[in-house]
Parts: structure tokens; C-alpha cells; sequence
């Protein structure tokens, strides 16, 4: 490269040559005889450190070698730290800039299509009843709601169910339901009975495991089931249907032997529970009076089922999920209706209508580990290439 102090610098070496004044470079040493790459040579008396480029195209420690006429001349007529600069011809750090902003937008335009379409489950419940205006289809399946229509699709029915009233995945994926005895319409309360906690496969509706639910070793009736973010734990809220008068009673189940603790009582009469992916417990509730009446919105406190507060909504939302994103999905039940559900006001919002499948429980499938390896790997990976910027400059 001989002339080399005679070329501009943007133009050194004949390329074209973004120059950083010691932005996105690196230390090299110089002596008076020539330049080193510093993973080369070693400093040691008589080099005086300076910034180079790290990110040279072609990165042999020899592309820092400089003949020693063109070392001092260059840096004679020069400031090295402007005119040693990375060859970009719209690649290197231009390049790796662009493919970091590309794979930004990939990543969080994934990660919100993973959030936003995450799938909504229904357990169904109905009347057991098959013809005239009591009628209603499906009784006992589980389903895929359509978040924007209500429309439901069935995925199958678990053996021998009846109705299912209690819906919930935990964070292994591991889909969990309760179950309400058939016959006895019209509520309220409706048939007694003590419910079954079912683990299910979410794919087939198919029951993996089947234990009773009990409290003292007396079986209990549970009308809703959520879990808890963070803590994994499983929690279920009383129904009215198994004579008892423990309706409105907060538990915490056991999944593998069904066995419930009691932390509260939320008193009501009919209850649905959710939470929020940031811990909020949310409870749709009402009281009786020939059927729901005084119907709420309530946030309430997991620990003892305390009411922290509260706002009146137009239904009774029999069945109550949470999106991954915060909107609230509630269904009416026996009115056939889903609703998005402000949690300030508890304005509803209709969504659509689920015909004679009459919804009785909701969950949201939780994302699969996968999404969050995207979402944390990108976040790594962004993380990354900010620290090597930082180093660079």
C-alpha cells in the first residue's frame, strides 16, 4: 500500500471507509518502526497505545501490519485515530446494525403475535337438557373459544363429564378442570354434588388423572379454578351445588390428591376466580335472589379472599380468564355470551355469541417455553451487541 499519506482518509486503501475519530475502535500499539493488532503483540516499552479498528474485514492480525515508510508517513500527515478506520461498504457494523434492528423487529413482532393469539379454552357446562328452550350442545367438552367471534370449536369430551366448571393451566402447560353433577335445570343452585378435579390432555379433552375434591376429607363442590403466577399454586372457589353451605370459600388445591386448604371466603353466593399474569385475583361474583343478582367485579386478596374492590357489572360472568396481555374475558353462561370486561368500570364489551354452547369456565393456554427462549434470547442478543458498542466507542 504504498502512497498511502497521499489518499484521503475517507478513501483509504482504495474502499470506502466510514472514519470514527476513535468511535468503534479498539487499542493498537504503535512503535516507530510499525503497527500490531493488540491480541499480536504484547505491549512493552517504547509502544504507545492508540485506537484502531477493531472490526477490520479479514481480521488477520497481519492486516495491522504497516511497512514502516507507510506507518510514519500515515502518521505523520494524519491523525491515526481518524484515518485507521473500519472498511464498512455498507457491511460490517452498518451491517450488524441493520440485521440487530431487523432481528429486533422479528423478535417483538413474534413475541406480541405469541401473546395476542394466545388460545382461549372452554370448558362447557349447559342444562343436560338436548331439545326445546332449555336446550343446550356440547355439554361436559372442551373447546377452543375464538377470541374475536366467541365461536367455539370442540376439542373433545372427557369421559363420563357431565359439565365442567373450572378451567386452569399452570405454568407446565398442564391443563386442570373441575366438574359439576348432571341433571337439575334451572339454577339456582342447580344439582348437588361434589365435584372431580381432572388433569386433561388439551390437545384431545381426554382425562390423564382423576382425583375428588375434598376439604376435611368431605367432598366438596368447587365452581372455578385458577392458578397463581410466580407460585404455581392452584386455587379454587366453592360452588353452592354440593349442599354445604361453604359456597364462596377460597382454597388451595392439591393437584395430585385434590385435597383443598381454606384461606377465605369471599361471601357470595356464586363465584368465578382468574388471575392476572401480575398476581391480581380477580372475582366475578353475585348473589341470590331467584338467580344472580348484585353481580360484581372484584379484585380480592389471594391470601384470605378479602375484597380490595370493587365495581357492579351487567352479568353475572360465570366463567372469567385473563389474557396474557391484562384484557379480562367473561362468559354469561346460559345466555350464551362473552364479553371483554373493563376492570375499572366493569363496562362489557360484547364479543360475540357461543350459541347453545354454554361456557362454564375459561383459561388461557399459558405461552410455551419456546416464546420466552425467543423473547429472553433476543433480549440477550440485543444486550450483546449494545455491549460491544459500548466497547467499541
Amino acid at each position: 500500500m504504498s502512497g498511502v499519506a497521499a489518499m484521503s482518509p475517507a478513501r483509504f486503501c482504495g474502499f470506502r471507509y466510514i472514519c470514527f475519530g476513535g468511535v468503534f475502535c479498539n487499542r493498537a500499539y504503535r512503535s516507530a518502526t510499525g503497527w500490531a493488532d493488540r491480541g499480536a503483540v504484547a505491549p512493552v516499552a517504547g509502544w504507545v497505545r492508540h485506537p484502531i479498528p477493531r472490526r477490520f474485514l479479514g481480521g488477520a492480525a497481519a492486516s495491522f501490519s504497516k511497512k514502516a515508510a507507510d506507518s510514519a508517513a500515515l502518521y505523520a500527515a494524519t491523525n491515526v485515530s481518524a484515518t485507521l478506520c473500519h472498511r464498512e461498504t455498507l457491511g460490517g457494523a452498518m451491517r450488524s446494525r441493520l440485521l440487530a434492528a431487523f432481528a429486533g423487529a422479528i423478535l417483538f413482532a413474534n413475541t406480541a403475535a405469541a401473546f395476542g393469539n394466545t388460545i382461549l379454552f372452554g370448558g362447557i357446562g349447559g342444562h343436560n337438557i338436548t331439545a326445546g328452550q332449555a336446550a343446550s350442545a356440547n355439554d361436559g367438552a372442551l373447546a377452543i373459544v375464538d377470541q374475536n367471534t366467541a365461536a367455539i370449536t370442540i376439542i373433545g369430551h372427557p369421559a363420563n363429564v357431565a359439565r365442567i366448571s373450572g378451567l386452569a393451566f399452570d405454568a407446565t402447560g398442564a391443563l386442570f378442570a373441575t366438574t359439576q353433577p348432571s341433571g337439575g335445570f334451572p339454577p339456582p343452585p342447580g344439582p348437588t354434588g361434589p365435584s372431580d378435579l381432572l388433569r386433561l390432555d388439551p390437545t384431545t379433552g381426554a382425562i390423564i388423572s382423576s382425583v375428588p375434591v375434598t376439604a376435611n376429607s368431605i367432598p366438596i363442590n368447587i365452581a372455578d379454578l385458577a392458578v397463581q403466577p410466580g407460585t404455581d399454586s392452584l386455587f379454587g372457589v366453592r360452588g353452592p351445588n354440593d349442599g354445604g353451605r361453604g359456597q364462596g370459600n377460597l382454597y388451595l388445591i392439591d393437584r395430585a390428591t385434590g385435597a383443598a386448604t381454606l384461606l377465605g371466603n369471599t361471601g357470595h353466593f356464586f363465584d368465578t376466580v382468574a388471575f392476572a399474569p401480575d398476581g391480581t385475583l380477580y372475582l366475578a361474583a353475585a348473589d341470590q335472589g331467584g338467580g344472580p343478582v348484585h353481580s360484581v367485579l372484584s379484585v380480592i386478596n389471594p391470601a384470605n379472599a378479602a375484597t380490595i374492590r370493587s365495581v357492579p357489572t351487567a352479568d353475572f360472568l360465570g366463567a372469567l380468564a385473563v389474557r396474557p396481555d391484562g384484557v379480562i374475558f367473561g362468559g354469561n353462561g346460559d345466555d350464551g355470551e362473552l364479553f371483554t370486561i373493563d376492570p375499572l368500570t366493569g363496562a362489557e364489551t360484547l364479543v360475540g355469541s357461543t350459541g347453545l354452547n354454554f361456557v362454564g369456565a375459561l383459561d388461557f393456554a399459558v405461552p410455551e417455553p419456546a416464546t420466552f427462549l425467543l423473547f429472553g434470547s433476543g433480549l440477550m442478543a440485543m444486550a450483546v451487541f449494545r455491549r460491544r458498542r459500548s466497547q467499541d466507542i
